[in-house]
């Protein structure tokens, strides 16, 4: 039971390590550059394909198949949703212009599901 919850923690680390890493290549690359894109709207056009993602793996999960709470998949599923939603959260105060609810609920969904989802991994059994 204690190298199993070792095991999660090591996986977590290593999903914020990846995660992390992900943000800071992205953020140099549209930073640096003269695009029309800047790295504000890069939680936009992220945000389907980590819901998407998101749905399948926690699907897998809730049907108990091929998806344990302790698959390193199911923790770094939570941690991008985490990090989508404060990555997410973020621009928007930082923005100067009023955004609609629908898109800030967008990024408070991810930070919730991934709470969700640490939940599930770290609970007692």
């Amino acid at each position: 039971m204690e190298n199993d919850n070792s095991l999660r923690w090591q996986k977590l680390l290593w999903a914020v390590v990846a995660i992390f890493g992900l943000i800071m290549i992205t953020y140099f690359r549209y930073t640096g550059s003269q695009n029309i894109i800047s790295f504000s709207i890069f939680p936009y056009f992220v945000w389907p394909y980590v819901v998407a993602l998101s749905a399948v793996i926690i699907f897998l999960r809730l049907l108990k198949l091929l998806v344990s709470r302790t698959a390193f998949s199911y923790i770094l599923i939570g941690t991008i949703n985490v990090s989508l939603g404060l990555v997410g959260e973020y621009l928007i105060m930082k923005s100067s212009e009023q955004l609609t609810f629908s898109i800030r609920s967008m990024f408070l969904g991810n930070i919730l599901v991934g709470t969700l989802v640490f939940w599930d991994v770290f609970r007692k059994q």
